[in-house]
């Protein structure tokens, strides 16, 4: 039983030491390259900027693709 025991205690020294050493040796890889830190914070481009005309006109093959869908009978209820 401390046979067993012991064994236990070695096998989760050795894990420990693993995992400690494991991280430290990913960051200094790291540091070797110079990467900087990915941040969480992401800029989003600017809108397109459309002419009036081409709103419209973009507006208006919406309407007429939507009529065609649901044809000359159909319904369309807005939620």
């Amino acid at each position: 039983m401390k046979n067993r025991i012991r064994i236990y205690v070695i096998c989760l020294m050795t894990l420990g030491l693993v995992g400690l050493t494991g991280p430290t040796a990913l960051w200094s890889a790291r540091a070797e390259i110079d990467v900087p830190p990915a941040s969480a914070i992401r800029l989003t481009p600017p809108a397109p900027v459309f002419d009036q005309a081409k709103r419209l006109e973009e507006l208006a093959s919406r309407r007429k693709r939507v009529a065609e869908t649901i044809g000359s009978r159909g319904m369309l209820r807005a939620l």
